[in-house]
């Protein structure tokens, strides 16, 4: 599954207005409302603190949904993590095995969530954890937290797409590139590596492509030239460098077609650019 994008193409800063819940935690969105969870992390069984505060920080992001600053005995909800270490004995094989080492050791983490006062789970799944993906883990337990609550997806997994400047502590880029980075900031991946202005950037919708506008400052044109990114590959290619404006791309349904902006003509109109083509 790809993880969903979101584009931002200059900074935005967000003001978050805490809501104050009633007696009963009531919160009202418009004619609507729904009750806060009282929800208590149970890690008494989990050496798992770095992860345990990526889940923290993930969940807190919903604090109109979740209260986190409880106890057990308060709390509706407790989700209760316990790491796992099994022998390769002990370890059920995977539909694609992968030779281990002699004595090696899998370990996981068992998310179990529990009703008030429940003896038995109501949602129960291990996680493998690897060493290497220690936000990832945390992501994966997050989403199956907030999912198996609020029946809803959640965005722990998705990625942000924006344009930045940010070079090394001691001088910024000359030029703006496109950055992806997870959805809180980490694992920041520069995408281009352009002589030139960058204008417009949008990913498709099944998260494998990303087109944006250039003006090239290392040619004599003033074209703003398109171009398309393979984010797997990441081979980058002109889609559109007619005269004018190239600009203001987005992808339709279903990923075969991009609606731009084109000036060539003249005027600049709205016209419909087909990829298969």
């Amino acid at each position: 599954m790809r993880p969903v994008y979101y584009t931002f193409t200059f900074l935005v800063l967000f003001s978050f207005n805490l809501l104050m819940a009633s007696d009963a935690d009531i919160v009202p969105v418009g004619e609507a409302s729904f009750e806060k969870v009282e929800l208590y992390l149970d890690i008494e069984k989990c050496d798992c603190n770095n992860i345990v505060k990526i889940i923290k920080q993930d969940l807190g992001l919903y604090r109109n949904f979740f209260n986190l600053d409880n106890n057990k005995a308060t709390s509706l909800i407790t989700a209760r993590l316990v790491k796992v270490i099994a022998k390769d004995d002990n370890v059920v094989e995977s539909e694609e095995p992968q030779a281990k080492k002699p004595n090696e050791l899998d370990q996981r983490i068992l998310l179990e969530l529990y009703n008030k006062d429940a003896t038995s789970p109501f949602f129960s799944k291990e996680h493998e954890l690897d060493a290497s993906r220690v936000r990832w883990n945390a992501h994966e337990v997050s989403g199956q937290i907030f999912k198996a609550i609020t029946k809803k997806d959640p965005i722990f997994h998705s990625k942000m797409v924006f344009i930045s400047d940010q070079g090394d502590e001691k001088k910024p880029l000359k030029y703006k590139q496109i950055f992806i980075s997870d959805f809180d900031g980490f694992n920041i991946e520069k995408v281009t590596n352009t002589q030139g202005h960058i204008l417009s950037p949008a990913v498709s919708n099944d998260g494998s492509k990303l087109v944006y506008s250039l003006i090239d400052s290392s040619s004599d044109s003033s074209n703003v030239q398109l171009r398309i990114i393979d984010l797997e590959t990441k081979q980058d290619n002109v889609l559109s460098d007619l005269s004018g404006i190239n600009s203001g791309a987005v992808f339709l349904p279903g990923d075969k077609e991009l609606v731009l902006t084109l000036s060539h003509s003249g005027n600049a109109e709205i016209y419909k650019l087909n990829l298969m083509t």
